[in-house]
């Protein structure tokens, strides 16, 4: 049985999620995303990245949703926004996605522990929760992994996936508590 959820509009930007079944309710921000601010729709000068950047984090206080794949080069639109955070001091959280190499569309563990380690040093102060890029079944053992390497890292470290499948978010949940998800 699919279990029924309403979505209501709330004030300042919020969402509320509400489930028939259980009463219950969940509360989450809306984030920005920086796919578009990097370049892979069409070439930004870097000037501009900047310039955005700069806006959002002046303008903007919840999440910033960014990937270690966006931009011309790994971590580009990353060390871009680590510059911007060194000269604007923020509270914003950020969402970074690993786990895509996208000239083969694979990650092996290495490169998932590399990813991290690389986005600890340019986001030391901020909260960052990371999210695995493009779950599948296929990779869920990998992730399984991960999951329990970040996790022995720091506990309070949040984790979860990016799906637009139920049967991938159902098999992820068994596995390993999710802090968030993002449908995409």
């Amino acid at each position: 049985m699919v279990e029924e959820i309403t979505l209501v509009q709330k004030q300042d930007s919020l969402l509320k999620l509400e489930s028939k079944k259980n009463n219950s309710s969940l509360l989450s921000e809306f984030g920005i995303g920086l796919l578009g601010v990097s370049g892979k729709y069409f070439p930004k000068p870097q000037e501009e990245i900047q310039a955005l950047l700069k806006f959002i984090l002046k303008s903007y206080d919840s999440y910033l949703d960014t990937s270690t794949v966006y931009g011309d080069y790994k971590n580009h639109i990353n060390i871009a926004l680590s510059q911007c955070l060194n000269e604007h001091k923020s509270d914003i959280k950020i969402i970074n996605k690993l786990g895509l190499d996208l000239e083969t569309n694979t990650t092996n563990i290495t490169s998932l522990k590399d990813d991290f380690y690389q986005t600890k040093k340019l986001f030391p102060s901020n909260q960052v929760l990371y999210l695995i890029h493009r779950a599948t079944l296929g990779t869920i053992e990998r992730d399984y992994k991960f999951y329990n390497f970040i996790k022995k890292q720091d506990p309070a470290i949040s984790f979860g996936i990016c799906t637009n499948n139920l049967t991938i978010l159902k098999s992820y949940a068994e596995k390993m508590k999710l802090d968030i998800l993002q449908i995409a």
